[in-house]
């Protein structure tokens, strides 16, 4: 803290050469720790902020935010976001003003809010503008999916089921401006808040790790194709090697009392309803022969043009017995129409089956998962086909993670080439397949029809939780007990 404050009695060209190095330092920091998140090392969401916080309190000239800005957003895309590349280059520059814009913010408004609301904790800043944040980008088309950061610890029952993913960010953000915050000034109610605030996330985990499992009661097969070749050659191979593929994995379930057969999204990337009598015959069959239901992914063309729906099919005793359009394709997916039909469940003819079909880029929408747990849902089925995404594929499954853990029901993924999975009520990845290979999965799962306080009141609890934190800020600041911290970063 000392080595700080004496800042101010160098050179210009020393500050500059000071401020140089521990903003190197805090950038490869920072960048480190989103590493160890991209590798595996989860518990390093608690502290990734932490550098750059610090960076920010040094930041005296419009010059040093611009750096930090830059710094961070370029760390970012680099180790968090490769697999957008690996899509398509050209959603870099937009991914880029989107960084640019958030981390602009964060520091900006933190600085604006601490001259102006003295009341306000330092610690609560930070979170604050990040839950802003969601709610900004929650306008743009690609959503605020990429900074619910809940996905790095999906394992927050029971709390998730209280304040959702978005609660749960706003934690861990706060966990990591508050431990921030702790190696610049201390003090024994900041130091205690702390513990408090980091023992509960583990709290959450450990209880979610070690909470018993439910008496199951159905079985479900999932089937993963792994046909990681383009969009042309699928869609010339659909009616031969891959069709056949999926009708020999599918076989594999007769005789294991299976209630539902899933293929992913997009496992017949042709209009099958429309356009291709014989394959629509071929599946209409293959649900007689193996006695079950078979829920699969397909395109149905919206009219006369090349734009398509992104359709869950559902064949059951000899019959097209369901459809799903997708009602929020993945924003990029630009010859997709979001579907237009109402909302309703798929239920098998003869099956406690009640279905919420999930498609693709729709895993990251809680409230399409509310919507479906206000039609009586009582099982989540995803279809994904997140060959593009490299890395992402990964990530992307674990907002299935999330959602089952926020509404309380199993959730069931098929992906074309991983991770087809399944997730419990707690949102734990009970069974799944390895990556990257052609296997069918058979694993029992439980029903539940009782809701969450999440899945009846939505965002009401988040709500709840920031307006007690704001009521403690400003209790503790009428008692004095912020005035210390106060002081320090004004001086800072």
């Amino acid at each position: 803290m000392e080595s700080i404050l004496r800042t101010r009695s160098l050179s210009g060209s020393d500050i500059r050469l000071q401020f140089g190095w521990r903003l190197l330092v805090g950038v490869l920091s920072y960048g480190a720790l989103l590493l160890s998140l991209v590798q595996g090392l989860d518990f390093a969401i608690y502290f990734f902020l932490v550098p750059l916080l610090l960076v920010s309190k040094l930041c005296r000239k419009p010059w040093h935010y611009v750096a930090l800005v830059a710094g961070a957003s370029l760390t970012s895309g680099v180790v968090l976001f490769p697999w957008v590349w690996d899509y398509d280059p050209a959603y870099m520059p937009l991914l880029g003003v989107a960084l640019a814009v958030f981390f602009s913010i964060l520091f900006g408004a933190g600085l604006l809010l601490r001259k102006r609301i003295t009341w306000l904790a330092p610690e609560l800043i930070t979170p604050l503008v990040w839950l802003a944040m969601m709610v900004f980008f929650s306008l743009w088309p690609a959503g605020n999916f990429w900074l619910d950061i809940a996905l790095f610890q999906p394992l927050s029952a029971p709390l998730i089921s209280y304040i959702g993913s978005v609660g749960i960010t706003f934690l861990i953000v706060f966990n990591n401006a508050i431990w921030a915050q702790l190696l610049v000034v201390r003090n024994r109610w900041r130091q205690f808040s702390a513990i408090l605030l980091l023992a509960t996330l583990l709290g959450c985990w450990a209880f979610s790790v070690a909470a018993p499992s439910s008496s199951n009661t159905h079985r479900v097969a999932l089937v993963q194709g792994n046909f990681s070749l383009d969009w042309e050659w699928r869609q010339l191979s659909a009616n031969g090697l891959i069709a056949n593929t999926y009708e020999q994995l599918s076989r594999r379930t007769i005789g294991q009392n299976v209630d539902l057969v899933v293929w992913p999204e997009y496992a017949l990337p042709v209009d099958v309803v429309q356009h291709n009598p014989t394959l629509l015959r071929r599946l209409k069959g293959l649900s007689m022969e193996i006695e079950a239901p078979v829920l699969l992914g397909a395109i149905v063309l919206d009219g006369d043009s090349e734009d398509h729906f992104d359709s869950a099919l559902m064949f059951d005793r000899g019959a097209l017995a369901g459809r799903y359009d997708s009602k929020y394709p993945a924003f990029f997916n630009q010859f997709t129409n979001p579907g237009r039909g109402e909302l309703g469940l798929l239920q098998p003819v003869e099956s406690k089956l009640k279905i919420g079909t999930i498609i693709c880029f729709e895993e990251t929408n809680s409230g399409l998962f509310l919507d479906y747990i206000s039609l009586g849902a009582s099982l989540f089925v995803s279809l994904a086909n997140n060959q593009d995404l490299g890395l992402g594929r990964q990530l992307a499954a674990r907002y299935g993670q999330l959602r089952a853990a926020e509404m309380g029901r199993f959730l069931v993924r098929a992906s074309n080439d991983g991770a087809t999975q399944v997730v419990d009520a707690k949102g734990r990845v009970t069974q799944s397949l390895s990556m990257d290979e052609a296997g069918v999965l058979i694993a029992d799962i439980a029903l539940f029809e009782d809701d969450t306080w999440y899945s009846r009141f939505g965002y009401l609890g988040v709500v709840l939780l920031v307006f007690t934190t704001l009521l403690i800020s400003f209790a503790c600041h009428k008692r004095g007990l912020g005035e210390c911290s106060q002081e320090v970063v004004r001086d800072l």
